[in-house]
C-alpha cells in the first residue's frame, strides 16, 4: 500500500514495484482486498480469482482511484478556493477527471466537507 500510494513515484513506477513486490512476496487475494479497501479503490475481484497475469491490472486500478482522488481533492479546493460554484466544480472534475457525473458527485461530497 505504502508504494501505490508514494506520490513522489509516477503511476508506473508504483505499478511496477507493486508488481515486483506482490510477485516476489506471493501476495494473496486477501492482501490485494486489504489494499484496494484501504485506498478506497474499486475492484473486480472475479479478475483477480480467474489466476495469473491480473494482479498487474488491480495494482493499476488501484493506483488510478489513488491518483484520481488526489487530483479531485485539489480541483475541489482550488474550486471553492476562488468561489466556485458546486456546479462549476462538478463540471471541473468531470472534464479533468474524464469521470461521469455521478462520479463527480462522489468526489464533492467526499471532500468539500474538509474544504469548507
Amino acid at each position: 500500500m505504502e508504494i501505490i500510494l508514494d506520490r513522489q513515484l509516477s503511476k508506473n513506477e508504483a505499478r511496477k514495484k507493486a508488481i515486483q513486490y506482490s510477485e516476489e512476496h506471493q501476495t494473496g487475494k486477501s492482501v490485494v482486498m486489504a489494499v484496494a479497501g484501504a485506498t478506497d479503490s474499486k475492484i473486480d475481484y472475479q479478475a483477480f480469482e480467474k489466476g495469473d497475469g491480473h494482479m498487474c491490472t488491480l495494482f493499476e486500478e488501484i493506483a488510478k482511484e489513488s491518483e484520481s482522488k488526489g487530483r479531485a481533492e485539489e480541483i475541489i479546493d482550488l474550486g471553492f478556493e476562488f468561489g466556485l460554484s458546486e456546479d462549476d466544480i462538478l463540471n471541473r472534475l468531470q472534464k479533468k477527471l474524464d469521470v461521469p457525473f455521478q462520479k463527480a458527485q462522489e468526489y464533492l461530497n467526499m471532500f468539500k466537507k474538509q474544504t469548507i
